[in-house]
Order: structure tokens, then C-alpha cells, then sequence
């Protein structure tokens, strides 16, 4: 639990100068480790006097999710339905493709839904995805699909077991990505036999 509520401070961007702060006053520390309870204590401060810099919002995020977390099967986000691959399957639509940003500009990860998992704070609910991430890789073979994106096209390979999103949070966060990060793609698997057959 404590790497989900690092994910979502990490990507909360009201509280930016608050990170920003912690790493001024604390240039050793360890982010992961140690600025949510930095963040809960400035926080709590703050409301203990009343200050009205302590808005709902932030003393949600300063408090942490419930322990326990929802798994749903399908979601809207930001008037997107995204749906788990396993329902997913049973269906002619799919709404199970993801395409999320890296951290360096212009980099993009695409990859499968497999869970939705939603947690609830006092003020909000953040959804947080469980995706399979693919191996992204520039060369062309049989085992490689494209997925076009606006006027991207990146070459996506098959999926493959651990394989997964670099970010700063290393095992448990890394196959997991922010819903409201997220942009729904359509995925076609390449069959190198179907296009052999489509040209006769």
C-alpha cells in the first residue's frame, strides 16, 4: 500500500510544491520512503491550526486511501470507457488497449488492461490500472503489430512476461499507471498468415 500512495502523491501535481520543498530541505532522503509521512505531518500541522492552505483535497491525500482497494472490471475516465482484458475477450468492441506517457517527453508505453483497482479517500476515489506493458522495439518481424496514435506510429511487439514500465516506483506501482494518465488505443496483432492470404 505504501507504493500505491507514493504513485499517487508522485502524480498528484497540487502537491508539487510540496515535493519540491521536501527535496530543498531533505536532498538525501529518499522520496519513496520517506516524504509521505513528511507530507502527512506538514499537512496535519496545517489543519491543526486551521489554515486554510489545508484544503479537503490535500489533507485526503496527506491521510492515504482505505486499506483496502476495489477491483472493478470497467470504468469511465474522462469520458472513456475502459474495460479488463478478460471481459474484454468476450466482446467485439475492445476497449482494453492503454497508451500512457513515459517520464521523458514524447516517450509513450502501450499495453493491455488487465485489472482496475480503485481506492477511496475521504474527499475522492483514484483508479489506478493493472496493465501488461508490451515490449516496445523498433524492428520489424513476424511478431510485431502497429498501433497508430494521432500521427504516431510506434511498432508494438507481442507481450511478454516481465516486461514492464520503467518509473521511480520499481515493483509494485511499475505495472500499474494513473487511469487519468491513460488514453485508449485499439491493438491489432499482426498475422503474418492473414496478410499472406488478404494478397490472393
Amino acid at each position: 500500500m505504501k507504493k500505491v500512495i507514493c504513485y499517487v502523491l508522485h502524480n498528484s501535481p497540487e502537491i508539487d510544491a510540496y515535493m519540491n520543498k521536501f527535496q530543498s530541505e531533505r536532498p538525501e532522503s529518499d522520496m519513496q520512503q520517506e516524504f509521505p509521512r513528511w507530507f502527512e505531518s506538514k499537512i496535519g500541522n496545517l489543519y491543526t491550526a486551521n489554515d486554510p492552505r489545508c484544503t479537503p483535497d490535500l489533507f485526503a491525500l496527506a491521510c492515504g486511501p482505505l486499506s483496502t482497494a476495489t477491483s472493478i472490471n470497467s470504468c469511465v475516465v474522462n469520458g472513456v470507457n475502459f474495460v479488463v482484458h478478460s471481459r474484454d475477450v468476450k466482446r467485439t468492441t475492445q476497449n482494453s488497449g492503454i497508451c500512457s506517457p513515459g517520464e521523458k517527453p514524447g516517450e509513450m508505453y502501450y499495453g493491455q488492461l488487465e485489472d482496475i483497482l480503485e481506492f477511496s479517500y475521504t474527499q475522492f476515489k483514484v483508479v489506478l490500472f493493472r496493465v501488461k506493458w508490451f515490449n516496445l522495439d523498433k524492428r520489424v518481424d513476424g511478431n510485431t503489430s502497429l498501433a497508430r496514435f494521432g500521427e504516431q506510429v510506434d511498432q508494438i511487439n507481442r507481450p511478454r512476461r516481465g516486461i514492464k514500465k520503467p518509473t521511480w516506483m520499481n515493483d509494485y506501482a511499475s505495472p500499474k499507471t494513473k487511469a487519468s494518465l491513460s488514453d485508449l488505443i485499439f491493438i491489432v496483432v499482426n498475422n503474418p498468415i492473414a496478410t499472406f492470404l488478404q494478397k490472393f
